[in-house]
């Protein structure tokens, strides 16, 4: 209801100071076996920010996007705007 009137009263939304990987909000730890692939699905579930998805020192290869195939590129890392979900 507080969000509501403040909106309504043409306040803007702040810049998130965090972002959850995994439910964990200032680090995330992937443990993983070299010469194996995996798969993440990365969803932006915010207001009005889009995020810049990496992982130092590896390429991603975008499979799918908002659950349609796409072509299959690889990339150094992936902007994912608002609402979108890509695997």
């Amino acid at each position: 209801m507080v969000l509501r009137r403040l909106l309504d009263f043409g306040k803007k939304l702040p810049i998130p100071d965090a972002l959850l990987i995994n439910g964990q909000r200032d680090s995330a730890v992937f443990i993983s076996q070299a010469g194996k692939t995996y798969k993440f699905r990365v969803s932006n579930v915010r207001l009005r920010t889009s995020i810049n998805f990496r992982i130092q020192g590896h390429s991603l290869k975008l499979i799918e996007v908002e659950g349609a195939h796409t072509l299959q590129d690889t990339y150094e890392s992936l902007d994912i705007h608002v609402g979108q979900s890509v695997v």
